[in-house]
């Protein structure tokens, strides 16, 4: 996933101070908005009114609000991808727990600290666009971490994915799943239970393949 601005750049590639002040404004009050929010409910006006940009301005950057979305989308999940390797060298690579929690508990601290991500990638009306981009990116994600563990044992007891199972990446989706679901059925306020219990479940699905042989 790469979201190039209407003037050609990529986060990456944005050295002008000036813009890339816009861009952290724009980004700031959005996501302090969807904290309370949902993406259905939040307009573009309430948007430029938080971050005090004019219309003309983000449109010089943006095509319209999804394009906005989706570049707000990426650097959440560049943050979260850096909270999830970071510190990873220093765990045990033989040991799949330690490194799965890791992973979890990663993601628990983001999620406590961007509700915003939660808003947009698994809320009953988070766009469609969003969701498969949320998803793309653990695929993405996952062939960096299979590559880093490809010399374990356990990583070996993993079901080849040529047989159309990613054990790794079904874990995933039990996670984001069960965020979904206590998202849509429960009040932002336990949301932090819930990321608990979603990690608790995918670990127990590893644990049915790592330990126990699989199906």
């Amino acid at each position: 996933m790469l979201v190039e601005l209407r003037t050609g750049q990529t986060r990456a590639s944005i050295l002008d101070r000036r813009r890339r002040s816009v861009l952290d404004r724009l980004t700031t009050a959005t996501e302090a908005l969807l904290a309370n929010q949902s993406v259905s409910e939040l307009t573009l006006t309430t948007i430029l009114d938080q971050s005090e940009i004019a219309k003309a301005t983000f449109y010089k950057l943006f095509e319209d609000p999804m394009h906005f979305y989706r570049f707000v989308s990426e650097g959440l999940h560049d943050t979260l991808r850096e909270r999830q390797v970071a510190g990873l060298d220093a765990v045990d690579a033989d040991d799949w727990r330690a490194i799965t929690n890791h992973l979890g508990d990663a993601s628990i601290h983001f999620y406590k600290e961007h509700p915003a991500a939660v808003r947009l990638w698994f809320a009953i009306d988070s766009p469609l666009v969003l969701r498969r981009e949320d998803q793309d990116s653990d695929v993405t994600f996952l062939l960096e971490f299979h590559h880093r563990f490809a010399h374990t044992r356990w990583h070996r007891r993993l079901p080849d994915p040529k047989t159309g199972i990613d054990v790794m990446l079904a874990s995933f989706r039990i996670h984001d799943a069960m965020v979904a679901l206590a998202f849509q059925q429960a009040s932002p306020q336990l949301l932090d239970l819930y990321l608990e219990d979603a990690k608790k479940a995918s670990g127990a699905y590893l644990e049915q393949h790592l330990e126990a042989g699989g199906p």
